[in-house]
């Protein structure tokens, strides 16, 4: 190919077959340049489909509240002595929950809902004793009742009273208690709960926080 040419064009020939110096420094130069830019090139590349992939993979954060979840009653706290026909506020104190049911159990058996699916936060709900609660099993009275407040969509989380009450019936001589006559002059006449265990409720008068004796 190169005799062709020369025999051809010479001109031709000398201008595409000549080694100038200038060449040889054009060579040169791109022979130390070209690594450098491949390489520039290659980093450049491979920076784009790193952020490329980041973006993709990358999914918003939403933020999560944990709360501690829990239902503690206040009232009652056990030993208290009510009276069937009566009204008496259940309260409590909750975190997390948002509706609750409440319900009585006496002995371990439960005796059914008092109220179901009712706002958590109002941490109060008042209970009219049904009359027959303790009565319509034959009983005056029962002191091992106990209030349950659960969270209506997990009943896994709920609180009972630790000490149980009591719930007199109203034919039952313990729910009689009158401080006029049961009582001497500035004494306020109660029910008190059993000071020992397994004892019926009894009166007693209490004046300026001290119990003292009854009249008869």
């Amino acid at each position: 190919m190169e005799e062709k040419i020369k025999q051809i064009n010479p001109e031709l020939h000398r201008y595409l077959f000549t080694v100038t110096t200038f060449s040889k420094l054009l060579a040169m130069f791109l022979f130390i340049l070209l690594p450098f830019v491949g390489f520039y090139l290659g980093m450049q590349y491979q920076q784009k489909i790193t952020t490329s992939a980041q973006i993709q993979i990358q999914k918003p954060v939403t933020p999560t509240l944990i709360l501690n979840t829990f239902i503690k009653i206040t009232s009652p706290v056990g030993g208290e002595v009510w009276v069937e026909g009566k009204t008496y506020n259940i309260t409590w104190s909750s975190s997390g929950v948002k509706k609750i049911n409440i319900s009585a159990v006496m002995g371990g058996h439960d005796l059914g809902h008092i109220a179901f699916g009712i706002n958590a936060s109002i941490d109060k709900y008042p209970w009219t004793i049904p009359v027959g609660e303790i009565s319509g099993f034959g009983q005056s009275s029962s002191n091992d009742i106990k209030v349950r407040v659960e969270d209506n969509e997990n009943t896994n989380i709920y609180a009972e009273n630790d000490i149980p009450f009591t719930i007199v019936s109203t034919n039952s001589k313990q729910s009689e208690c009158n401080t006029g006559s049961d009582c001497q002059s500035g004494a306020k006449c109660t029910i008190s709960g059993p000071l020992i265990a397994n004892q019926p409720p009894h009166k007693v008068c209490v004046s300026e926080g001290q119990m003292v004796p009854l009249l008869k």
